[in-house]
């Protein structure tokens, strides 16, 4: 998959995420491994000394660090998020904040991205996160563009090859 490929993706999944719209995310590179994702500073956004708030400083961390893992799963995948630890080494005082995300580890079952905070324009590290992620697929039975959680109702079927059909309704 290619950059210009990798950067449509990114946009797609923070368009079609509540959260990363609300914050205003703008994807500003995005490569195999490695994701920019950029936040510009408002009003409601803002703690109560001015500063960008470390909270929405988190998000944008998380986010980068979630489509960084993105950029190296197959197509229909996404990242949840498993645990982090971030640190906030010196305050967000620029109108745009950006987070640099990189992945360390790709396994089977955990992504570990390792994921730093600027002020726009600087090259100093304004926050610094680990995070670890497990790869999420697509549900059986749903297009990628109709990803959904299991609601109560649904009807869910297992095959097992030698065994059978498993069948469940979630309550």
């Amino acid at each position: 998959m290619n950059d210009n490929e990798m950067m449509r993706r990114v946009a797609a999944g923070i368009q079609n995420q509540s959260f990363g719209k609300l914050l205003g995310l703008q994807v500003e590179e995005a490569e195999e491994g490695r994701v920019v994702i950029s936040c510009q500073k408002r009003d409601d956004l803002l703690q109560q000394t001015g500063l960008l708030h470390g909270g929405v400083t988190g998000a944008l961390c998380e986010a980068a660090a979630g489509y960084a893992g993105l950029t190296v799963l197959p197509e229909g995948y996404s990242v949840i998020g498993v645990e982090y630890k971030i640190n906030f080494l010196r305050a967000i005082t620029t109108d745009k904040a950006y987070a640099v995300a990189k992945v360390i580890k790709r396994g089977k079952q955990l992504l570990v991205m390792d994921v730093e905070a600027f002020n726009e324009g600087s090259d100093k590290v304004a926050a610094k996160m680990i995070f670890t992620g497990t790869p999420s697929g697509v549900m059986q039975g749903y297009p990628a563009d109709q990803k959904r959680w299991l609601q109560p109702g649904d009807r869910v079927e297992v095959t097992i090859e030698g065994i059978g059909t498993l069948c469940s309704t979630v309550i």
